[in-house]
């Protein structure tokens, strides 16, 4: 996306305009930002950011009861769709709104008001939504405040183009380039989704009742050690002992098996929540939960995953890989593992990924190379770090591969995106390869390929960021380093290999007829789309059906209207 490539005090300035809008002043963000001829060409983006700071000036005053409106309404659904009393409006431009499509739009809605109520939780301050009804009177035009911050965000970073007139504004993709920027970031999202949904078929074969075999908790463990790889891109028994007798990593064994039997007990055994009686079975005790309970109070609901009662617990969300990677983030800090994140990340970057290649799948198919650094060639000129270089076989086809492990999960995808564009790690990587790529361009490097008997150049050389960000897959970043979260990365790498089927089948395995493109994340998309069965992957093929979606809501005595930006 265009904001990747902003610098880091655009980024901290900006970052305000999504965390605390009501305290964003949006004209003196474009004066100070912005130079007087860019502003003088650009009079429609002034006039957003003016209508922003009106707006805000008129919610001031009634900052007071939205404390109050926030704790007595609850969160939207498609009853209110249906009532009408929501303030945005999604509709489909230049189709027929067919009753698929109204429910798909309905359910839209819901996710896109309840977006915007969860930014107000965590910026009022405010625990969570107890009412028993929506309180569009309160809240709908606080609402539609919070949902222009995020319009004026894209209209800011380049992402959208603004025109208004005398009494509307419309606001679209600013070309065909964030167009495929959006796209990418769509079909990620949707292989997110469709992996975590996917998670839970693996608890079809342990059958209700199963909870009396005297195989129960190896079972259990097998499904939580297949949750820990999918979440925290740890493999089971691969840890080398000083960072398995880690506290803090014990800790993910049991949040992930905690998580594992809570899930089978409510999907498969048809329970409201796992007694405590069964903790035994995975070699946990009440004090274990005493003790997550304890640690997990002062978290904002959504964020607690486990939700206690008085005999046992449940979980109201299945999809729970970035709430449970930051309970992880919060379980080590507060457990002060000095080591920890030297141990994890060294394991992933420098060990795990290199030796994934030695699989029986992928042996025939790459080989890895060892990497290089700055300090072993091409002198002090180039600022390079490279982990490995994967030869891709068949293509002749070279990736210079930077590894990054990131202990925390992320946030919804604007917030997210910006924490993670300005944390040091990330920057880092992305600089090392980018100086590989200027090395390599320049021949710096030839000698040393030479010696190591690589063939490596600018035509057959790619530049491939690995890392367990969900964010940042199918990412294309402005110095043109691709980079993939490792769970898609690793399916990609077996002819994009994708597990499907239904509790009443045997699962069944799809694959490309030749290796994919990785360096290229738009034509593996379109692979994707276009020969991937229906069956397979279904809801693919209108996934960017998104590009016709409008989103209407009022601020003052405007009517705005967003076209195909994913609101």
């Amino acid at each position: 996306m265009r904001w990747y490539g902003l610098e880091r005090g655009a980024l901290l300035a900006i970052r305000d305009l999504l965390n605390t809008p009501l305290s964003f002043n949006a004209v003196s963000y474009v004066e100070r930002t912005f130079k007087p001829e860019y502003v003088i060409a650009n009079p429609q983006v002034f006039q957003l950011a003016l209508l922003f700071d009106q707006e805000k000036m008129s919610i001031y005053p009634k900052v007071s009861g939205v404390v109050n409106a926030l704790e007595q309404t609850r969160k939207a659904n498609v009853h209110d769709v249906a009532s009408a009393v929501l303030p945005f409006l999604h509709e489909i431009k230049g189709g027929a709104a067919t009753k698929e499509i109204s429910c798909a739009l309905a359910i839209r809605a819901c996710d896109s008001v309840n977006l915007q109520l969860d930014r107000m939780l965590e910026s009022f301050e405010v625990f969570q939504c107890c009412g028993e009804d929506f309180n569009a009177q309160g809240l709908s035009k606080v609402l539609s405040f919070y949902l222009l911050s995020e319009v004026l965000f894209l209209v800011l970073t380049g992402v959208a183009h603004v025109t208004f007139t005398s009494d509307s504004v419309r606001v679209i993709a600013a070309d065909q380039e964030v167009v495929a920027q959006l796209h990418r970031k769509w079909f990620a999202n949707y292989l997110e989704q469709t992996s975590a949904i996917s998670s839970l078929a693996l608890f079809d074969p342990v059958v209700k009742g199963f909870q009396n075999s005297p195989e129960f908790g190896k079972v259990i463990s097998l499904l939580g050690q297949n949750l820990r790889d999918k979440i925290f891109a740890i493999p089971a028994g691969e840890l080398p002992g000083r960072l398995a007798r880690l506290e803090s990593v014990k800790w993910i064994n049991k949040l992930c098996d905690l998580t594992a039997l809570i899930m089978w007990c409510q999907i498969k055994n048809e329970m409201v929540e796992m007694p405590f009686e069964y903790l035994d079975k995975i070699s946990l005790c009440k004090a274990d939960i005493d003790w997550l309970k304890d640690f997990l109070k002062d978290r904002a609901l959504p964020d607690r995953v486990f939700i206690f009662g008085n005999n046992g617990v449940r979980i109201d969300n299945p999809t729970v890989t970035v709430q449970l990677r930051s309970i992880f983030h919060d379980v080590a800090s507060k457990l002060s593992d000095a080591r920890l994140n030297e141990l994890l990340g060294m394991f992933f970057e420098k060990h795990y990924i290199a030796r994934y290649f030695d699989c029986e799948e992928l042996s025939g198919c790459y080989v890895v190379h060892p990497g290089l650094s700055w300090d072993m060639k091409a002198g002090d000129a180039f600022d390079l770090d490279v982990d490995m270089i994967i030869e891709d076989l068949s293509r002749k086809h070279f990736f210079f591969v930077q590894v990054k492990y990131l202990r925390a999960g992320g946030k919804a995808y604007l917030a997210g995106d910006l924490d993670y564009v300005r944390t040091n790690k990330l920057s880092k990587g992305l600089m090392q390869l980018d100086g590989a790529r200027q090395a390599l361009e320049c021949g710096s490097l030839n000698d040393w390929l030479g010696e190591a008997g690589l063939s490596c150049n600018s035509d057959n050389s790619s530049f491939l960021l690995i890392h367990n960000v969900t964010n940042f897959d199918f990412c294309v970043w402005p110095s043109g380093v691709v980079s993939y979260e490792w769970n898609t990365l690793r399916n990609l790498l077996k002819k994009g290999q994708v597990i499907h089927g239904h509790s009443q089948t045997t699962p069944e395995q799809w694959n490309a007829a030749s290796v994919l493109p990785i360096e290229e994340p738009d034509k593996v998309i379109q692979h994707f789309m276009h020969n991937v069965p229906a069956g397979v992957m279904g809801g693919v093929n209108s996934l960017f059906e998104s590009d016709h979606v409008s989103v209407t809501f009022s601020v003052a005595d405007k009517t705005i209207e967003c076209q195909g930006l994913g609101l």
